[in-house]
């Protein structure tokens, strides 16, 4: 075994494998003058580095080779800080380095999110997984921050099967990993309900490799211990420091692409342990030298394996591991605490190069299973019912405080996204100019319009953020039967929001060149033309008092669909969840008289795939045309909430109208059986979209991935007569018409009929039917992203 004189050699490797072929930091100048960014950088650095220190003083790796990758352990920690709160939330900030005065989650976040990106290349993957029991639900939001900010994949297993579930996880690492760790999970605490991973893997070629016949056996001279290896061996030209003031010479080696190594050779390892630093090592990047050598480097494989608790608790992250472990962000319902913190990581070195691998596991566990236990029983029914307990049949029950509480929530995360819109594209566009600037200068020379126009997507981003604060001002009481209070903090303070809530927010200023700008014309004949028509056909004005006509259009957006529907003269309301969609809507719907009053920039956002500098800040004027110039005899509203709790009244409805809105459903038979309850005999269902569905993938989620013939087959068996059926309408969805990169939707178009004379499905009466309990529900969305 090679003594603790190779580890820090090692360590180094794994630290300074640095972008930039010849001097690491380049890339961390460019950051900083983003100051989130800057600080999570320097505080990951710093961790790294105490983190070794601690290794390196334990006990129980004296004498041992110590090889660990900082940035796996921080990315799983910093993941799990996400849905960790009070004392708990703000050990693992502090345990991090992270600053909480200056740092919030959401800022840890982006800069993680911008970390892995940046890490994507030909040689290195990094990402991270979370597995979750099927009997826990974790909180939707956090779910999907790990997915958006850490790229986190989401697999549902079932933690009972203890040796399946170690399986699982070791076989995903292993596949992550190349091979490299095959075995990160030993065994799992029976009360384990959620398992997190970080992983990384680099496989780089030396920038000049050495040649295999040169290598000999030779010993490595270690303190007081000769060690027998295979020594390579080259003499060229490298760059060198030699650092008198710790008796360390320091060689840099390159690899092809964007990384390095460096090997330390100390005289003294307690001297370089204590004097290894962010900044030690910056100092020998900045001034090392070129110049011919014959060097001699062995050829190794190590592997370590750590179980971080004591350490990280020595560290000051203790009360995750306790009984006051404050994880209510991953699970409100639930007590949780972390049961364990494993890492494990594998670096070979050869004449062409040298691999990398490293995992870290982070297991959580249920405090007092046996009422857990209790409380899934009543929500899964009987444990042999049909699909077992994998999905949860029942929506989680909150009493009316606690709703109210999630719901105000939510709203209040929902205007935070609006008014921090104007900080999140500056901070786009501060990265493009920082990019620009690094180039050359007889490059940037080239193309001295570039900053420019980057200033001017600035100035639209202002604009934006304008009208979307007309739309906060004007939603802020917009519910007739709801309130959300007034905010007790500072209410003129600025929020960071999530990469996925900004995700949402561009989106939607997209469906307003959609729904209410002449750009988007062309789209609504594709989409809402072929509905209206049949609409009118179905029901012509001149057989039917179209007024008594009711029309109900789910996942409404902002409400163009059914406006129109609604101008000619049909009873028409439309339905939407989604806090952006109605903030927006309202807006649009009841405060917009002029028509192309307004303006926006919807297109600034998408630094790719533009033809013109110019494309990415042309305006679009909205609305195009009056939004209150509908009749006073008209009947349009729009209602919030979840389509299928909103909607129970069976044979209410004439027609349901649904665009590109049945992939939305965790279970689209749901939806399907639904619309059937509330037709009235007789009613119609039209439908144009694809079946993207928007569950796919997302952590512990219910997502029932139907084929169309599969939905054919359930409409025709619940009954519905097929009268119209088109299984190729090419449409598109808030497309940029100047973008080098579009995508068409060849959507199934159909409509179906109740029966008036109903013929009920499996032989039921409708007596039989009556009598029935309700179906079960899929799990939906609760607590912070379900709005009344």
């Amino acid at each position: 075994m090679m003594h603790a004189a190779l580890a820090i050699w090692i360590l180094s490797a794994v630290f300074c494998m640095g972008r930039g072929h010849h001097h690491l930091g380049h890339a961390d100048q460019d950051q900083e003058t983003d100051s989130s960014f800057s600080q999570v950088s320097t505080a990951n650095k710093e961790f790294a580095f105490r983190l070794y220190r601690k290794l390196a003083a334990h006990a129980d790796f004296q004498g041992k080779n110590i090889f660990f990758s900082p940035v796996s352990i921080s990315t799983a920690l910093a993941a799990l800080s996400v849905g960790a709160r009070g004392e708990t939330h703000q050990q693992l900030f502090s345990g991090l380095g992270f600053n909480s005065s200056q740092l919030m989650q959401a800022d840890v976040d982006q800069s993680f999110r911008t970390l892995l990106q940046n890490a994507k290349s030909g040689d290195t993957s990094e990402g991270t997984a979370v597995f979750v029991d099927n009997r826990f639900k974790p909180q939707p939001e956090f779910l999907e921050v790990l997915k958006q900010s850490y790229f986190a994949e989401g697999f549902n297993v079932d933690f009972t099967q203890a040796t399946e579930s170690v399986n699982t996880i070791n076989n995903y690492v292993e596949t992550k990993t190349n091979g490299k760790i095959d075995k990160l999970v030993e065994s799992l605490d029976v009360n384990t309900v959620m398992y997190l991973i970080s992983y990384i893997y680099f496989k780089g070629k030396w920038e000049t490799p050495f040649d295999p016949q040169d290598t000999t056996d030779d010993h490595f001279h270690a303190e007081n211990v000769q060690v027998p290896v295979q020594m390579m061996n080259m003499e060229e030209d490298v760059d060198i420091y030699d650092d008198k003031l710790i008796n360390t010479t320091v060689l840099h080696l390159p690899f092809n692409g964007t990384h390095s190594m460096l090997l330390m050779l100390p005289d003294n390892m307690a001297t370089l342990e204590n004097a290894i630093s962010p900044g030690q090592v910056n100092k020998w990047l900045k001034w090392k030298k070129q110049r011919r050598y014959n060097i001699y480097v062995p050829k190794f494989s190590i592997k370590t394996s750590y179980k971080l608790n004591k350490v990280l608790t020595e560290m000051g992250m203790a009360d995750m591991f306790r009984d006051s472990a404050n994880l209510t962000g991953i699970s409100e319902g639930h007590k949780l605490a972390v049961s364990e913190v494993v890492h494990q990581a594998t670096l070979d070195v050869d004449e062409a190069g040298a691999t990398a691998a490293a995992a870290t596991g982070i297991g959580s566990c249920q405090q007092g299973l046996g009422s857990y236990q209790q409380n899934m029983a009543e929500t899964t029914g009987q444990e042999g019912a049909k699909g077992g307990p994998h999905y949860i049949k029942e929506r989680i029950k909150y009493s009316p405080e606690e709703e109210a509480r999630l719901e105000r929530k939510h709203f209040w995360r929902i205007i935070d996204a609006f008014r921090y819109y104007r900080i999140h594209v500056q901070e786009q566009v501060k990265r493009a100019e920082r990019q620009f600037q690094s180039l050359p200068q007889h490059h940037q020379n080239l193309l001295p319009h570039v900053l420019s126009n980057l200033d001017r997507i600035g100035q639209c981003a202002d604009h934006n953020q304008e009208v979307l604060q007309a739309i906060v001002h004007h939603s802020l009481h917009m519910f007739e039967n709801m309130e959300y209070g007034e905010r007790q903090e500072d209410p003129r303070k600025i929020r960071p929001s999530s990469t996925f809530d900004m995700d949402k927010l561009k989106s939607t200023i997209k469906q307003f060149v959609r729904d209410w700008s002449e750009s988007g014309q062309a789209e609504r004949d594709s989409c809402y033309k072929p509905i209206i028509q049949e609409i009118q056909r179905l029901f012509p004005s001149d057989q039917y008092d179209v007024s008594k006509v009711s029309v109900l259009v789910p996942g409404a957006g902002l409400g163009r669909l059914a406006w129109e529907i609604a101008r000619l003269g049909y009873m028409c309301q439309g339905n939407e969840w989604s806090f952006f969609m109605l903030f927006s809507s309202n807006f649009v719907l009841n405060r917009c008289e002029k028509v192309n009053a307004l303006t926006l920039y919807p297109w600034i956002h998408q630094f790719s795939n533009n033809k013109r500098s110019s494309d990415q800040t042309r305006p679009i004027r909205f609305p195009d045309v009056n939004p209150q110039s509908l009749s006073l005899n008209a009947d349009f509203s729009m209602v919030a909430g979840d389509f299928v709790e909103v909607y129970n009244e069976p044979e209410s409805w004439d027609c349901v109208a649904t665009c590109f809105f049945i992939d939305t459903a965790h279970n689209v038979l749901e939806y399907v059986e639904t619309i059937w309850k509330i037709l009235k005999p007789g009613g119609v269902w039209i439908n144009l979209g694809p079946l993207l569905y928007h569950f796919e993938n997302m952590a512990n989620e219910l997502s029932v991935e139907l084929s169309y013939e599969d939905i054919r087959t359930a409409m025709v068996r619940f009954g519905f007569h097929i009268e119209v059926e088109k299984e190729s309408m090419q449409t598109t969805y808030t497309e940029n018409d100047r973008s080098m990169l579009r995508y068409v939707y060849d959507c199934a178009y159909f409509v179906v009929r109740k029966p008036a004379e109903l013929q009920y499905f499996n032989g039921q009466n409708e007596d039989q039917l009556q009598n029935s309990p309700p179906a079960a529900k899929s799990p939906r969305r609760e607590g912070p992203d379900s709005p009344t």
